[in-house]
């Protein structure tokens, strides 16, 4: 079999290139108010694109900061009620604004908050003009969502939230990824295993 590693190659950098996706490159979007980071504690709110890459970020950042990530498991908010105290800055994540796991973990951790007097604020993260703080642009989906959604996050860390964008689009110059990409296809490899043995970075594999 003859591959054509040039063409192909060639192929995944201009795919990669007209991606409509790459709005999260543009600093634009994220001229978005924040709110004083002066809190005790943030809490994420969020299933799969709008949970998984944050949680993966700030593990791998580990941090000693106090975050909370509830959405994904009911047992896992009951768990976590005890462990709030102090002022709760609370980010609820989601596109259309209605994604019922997401809207019923919110309620209830609202819910313990207002019994147990604690003092909170909220911060709609979507699509739904309505309703949103933060208008999460209709065009970012899944992990080209995590930037964007993960500011609210990366600024309560205290990193440095340009220079991320700009190291991200450093990556995506980096011809390694394509190559890579290039090889995986025409190999017909289907199947690709990683193993992690970082603890810190078990969130970076899911």
């Amino acid at each position: 079999m003859t591959i054509n590693f040039s063409q192909e190659l060639d192929l995944v950098k201009k795919s990669r290139a007209s991606s409509k996706h790459d709005i999260w490159m543009d600093l634009d979007i994220y001229n978005y108010s924040l709110p004083s980071v002066d809190f005790d504690m943030l809490v994420l709110v969020g299933i799969g694109g709008s949970y998984m890459g944050l949680k993966a970020a700030y593990d791998s950042f580990n941090s000693s900061k106090n975050v909370l990530f509830i959405g994904y498991s009911l047992d896992a908010i009951e768990n976590k009620l005890k462990s709030i105290k102090g002022k709760v800055l609370i980010n609820f994540i989601s596109k259309s604004g209605s994604t019922l796991e997401s809207k019923v973990a919110l309620d209830r951790f609202l819910s313990y908050c207002k019994d147990n007097k604690i003092d909170y604020r909220v911060i709609n993260t979507t699509s739904n003009r309505k309703e949103c703080d933060i208008y999460m642009p209709s065009d970012l989906v899944g992990r080209y969502s995590t930037l964007f959604v993960g500011r609210v996050l990366f600024e309560y860390l205290g990193l440095d939230f340009k220079k991320m964008i700009e190291g991200a689009k450093a990556a995506l110059s980096d011809d390694r990824t394509s190559i890579y990409a290039s090889y995986r296809y025409l190999s017909k490899k289907s199947i690709e295993i990683k193993q992690v043995y970082e603890e810190r970075l078990i969130s970076l594999s899911y």
